[in-house]
């Protein structure tokens, strides 16, 4: 099935088809376009926004019957983007992978339940966390890898100024919602995060990427022991990120966190 933004979703229609059906093909497989389906109920369960709606569908592979169940819930929730930018430059980095065994270690708190029970936030509720969570929070990066930096956009606080900080240095106080939910190629859900945490570091190279993600998956199981949720974010304007935090050291992660409407 096809979805897309509704503005453009004329000429993307055929441009998915043709690709879909002529990828089915080279692996021997059946399509059948599918000429009525229930828009109105695919865009509920898939759970998508005004924003966004299913345009086509194609059933693949050989026809036959089988038992089915009905969707109680919308699968996932899609948050829409808005990619308005289209100048945007590429980087090229290349370097050599070396395998290593002394990635920082990191001291989870991690038990079989937790692990199973979190999952990537995608809708978060703009409520000001309490103080004992944001003082939490923030004693997570006092174990940071030395080879990364961490920029911290806080957007929800009872006592600590909002704004910007690396680590736990204020760099600019203020609301930033608006300048973050850009970077993130606007999208919407994260102006209702408690924090944004971008890591940088001055290699880019395997070893750092690996460290950065580490952290990210330790800072995601750590703040779900005080309730909260949280979710990489995978698309943000990489040259714009560096000019916000006045750095020029590599982008390696961004992610949100906050508490998570149910």
């Amino acid at each position: 099935m096809a979805y897309v933004r509704t503005d453009i979703a004329i000429w993307m229609w055929d441009i998915s088809l043709v690709l879909l059906v002529a990828a089915l093909a080279v692996y021997g497989q059946k399509s059948t376009i599918l000429s009525q389906i229930q828009i109105a109920s695919i865009n509920e369960k898939m759970g998508f926004s005004k924003n966004e709606s299913a345009c086509i569908a194609v059933a693949c592979g050989e026809l036959s019957e089988r038992n089915v169940k009905i969707i109680k819930k919308p699968l996932i929730e899609v948050s829409p983007t808005d990619y308005t930018l289209n100048s945007v430059g590429l980087t090229q980095k290349t370097f050599e992978v070396k395998y290593r065994n002394d990635i920082a270690q990191l001291p989870f708190s991690l038990t079989k339940e937790t692990l199973y029970a979190r999952r990537s936030a995608r809708n978060f509720v703009a409520l000001t966390p309490t103080t004992e969570q944001i003082t939490h929070f923030f004693e997570l990066f006092s174990i940071l890898p030395p080879t990364l930096h961490a920029y911290i956009v806080l957007l929800q606080s009872p006592s600590k100024p909002i704004g910007l900080y690396h680590q736990n240095r204020l760099l600019q106080a203020g609301d930033l919602s608006a300048g973050v939910v850009h970077l993130a190629v606007d999208q919407k859900f994260v102006a209702n995060a408690t924090a944004i945490v971008v890591l940088t570091s001055k290699n880019f190279a395997p070893e750092q990427l690996i460290e950065a993600g580490m952290f990210v998956h330790y800072i995601s199981i750590e703040v779900a022991s005080i309730g909260w949720g949280a979710t990489g974010i995978g698309a943000y304007y990489e040259q714009e990120m560096q000019n916000f935090l006045e750095t020029q050291e590599a982008i390696l992660y961004v992610a949100a966190v906050g508490k998570e409407s149910k």
